[in-house]
C-alpha cells in the first residue's frame, strides 16, 4: 500500500482492517510488512501546510512534531511501532529508510533498517540489520 510519506495514519489502519476482512476466508498466513521511507520524501516539503498535514494524520496541528515529518529515520521508528501494535504478533514488521539523494551510492538507494532483535542482512546495502517478530 502506498500513501503520502509512507506513513501509518488512522486511514491506513482502516484500510488494513478492510483488507483483512477480504482475506478472512483464506488460509492463515504470516508475512512481512516493510515500512519504507526515503530521505528525499515530498512530505518533508509540506511543513508550510500544517493544517493539511494535521488533517492527514487526523491530529491537532500542534501535535505535528510528534509525527517527525522532517526526520524519516524517526518517522519509520514511529510507524513500525504503530504497525506492530496494530497487527497480529505473527506478522513480521520492519522499517527501512532509503537514501534517495541524486547520485548517492552510485545511483542506487542505500537501505538503513530499523527493527528490534534477530539479525539478518539487508540485500540492498549488505549492512547488518535487525528484525523483530
Amino acid at each position: 500500500m502506498r500513501n503520502i510519506g509512507g506513513r501509518i495514519t488512522p486511514a491506513t489502519l482502516r484500510s488494513w482492517a478492510l483488507l483483512g476482512r477480504l482475506g478472512q476466508r483464506q488460509p492463515p498466513r504470516s508475512g512481512h510488512l516493510v515500512i519504507l521511507h526515503h530521505t528525499d520524501c515530498g512530505i518533508t516539503r509540506l511543513a508550510d501546510y500544517p493544517d493539511q498535514l494535521a488533517a492527514f494524520f487526523e491530529i491537532p496541528a500542534e501535535e505535528l512534531d510528534s509525527k517527525a515529518v522532517a526526520d524519516p529515520y524517526a518517522a519509520v521508528r514511529l510507524d513500525t511501532a504503530i504497525a506492530r501494535h496494530a497487527l497480529p504478533r505473527t506478522r513480521l514488521v520492519s522499517g527501512q529508510v532509503t537514501t534517495s539523494a541524486p547520485g548517492s551510492n552510485g545511483g542506487f538507494p542505500t537501505m538503513r533498517c530499523f527493527n528490534g532483535s534477530a539479525a539478518w542482512r539487508c540485500r540492498c546495502s549488505w549492512r547488518t540489520v535487525t528484525v523483530t517478530r
